[in-house]
């Protein structure tokens, strides 16, 4: 069989032209300093929380505000130091934790809702990173909030979309549908009726709303946590609460 001469191989196989391969260098470069940007700009323990999938202990003590509300407005921009940013107000029904004594909670969040024109024509990527909390006008929620982040003043719930609990239809779930919320989590059997305790067996799935708040305050406002009436347990919870 005759072998294919040199000009055939070249048709057959093209080079790259230089502008594809900047192209895909941009790319690659524009996503490396996106992620870069969002781990120096949300503290630390957000980011902790989020990659062990905390439970509830880890929620509550990450937390600088925990917060019930509806979602008044959503809107996105750029700040004067060309950082993205989605800016949430969210009408306050229940301060449980933190200052919050208005009639509204307001914050802004790393990165855009959806990518956008800038005044050069480019496009910005710059969106907010995968599963972290996304907010919609009208919608009922609770937040464990972090403190924000020093030099530029952003925030984000603990967790990510762990600690961004949504309330309907008298259930309430986060983003990970309470998956793990209550492992590893022992409470002082005294203190829990038999609803609560039939509540922190489950592995996963939306909870009553009413239970669970109720839940949350008492252990925020008693400091359970920090008494040791509430802690870590040396067993993964299966269906029964750890002793």
């Amino acid at each position: 069989m005759p072998r294919s001469g040199p000009g055939e191989r070249l048709a057959q196989h093209p080079p790259q032209s230089s502008w594809g391969k900047r192209s895909v260098v941009i790319l690659l470069s524009a996503l490396t300093l996106f992620f870069l940007i969002a781990a120096i700009l949300v503290p630390p323990m957000v980011h902790a929380v989020g990659s062990n999938r905390g439970n509830l202990i880890d929620l509550v003590k990450s937390s600088r505000d925990i917060v019930v509300g509806e979602v008044e407005s959503v809107r996105d921009g750029v700040d004067d130091k060309r950082v993205p940013y989605t800016e949430i107000t969210l009408r306050l029904r229940e301060n449980i934790r933190g200052d919050n004594h208005g009639e509204t909670v307001f914050f802004r969040q790393y990165g855009l809702q959806e990518p956008r024109k800038t005044a050069t024509g480019n496009l910005d990527l710059r969106t907010t990173p995968v599963n972290w909390p996304r907010y919609r006008v009208g919608e009922s929620v609770l937040l464990f909030l972090s403190a924000p982040a020093r030099d530029t003043g952003l925030r984000t719930t603990v967790g990510h979309q762990r600690g961004k609990m949504k309330i309907a239809g008298g259930l309430i779930a986060n983003g990970d549908n309470n998956t793990g919320l209550f492992n590893n989590i022992s409470v002082a059997p005294d203190l829990l009726s038999v609803e609560e305790k039939r509540m922190l067996a489950s592995r996963y799935g939306q909870l009553d709303a009413d239970e669970f708040l109720n839940l949350l305050r008492r252990a925020v406002n008693e400091q359970w946590i920090e008494t040791g009436k509430m802690k870590p347990s040396n067993q993964i919870n299966n269906g029964h609460l750890g002793n």
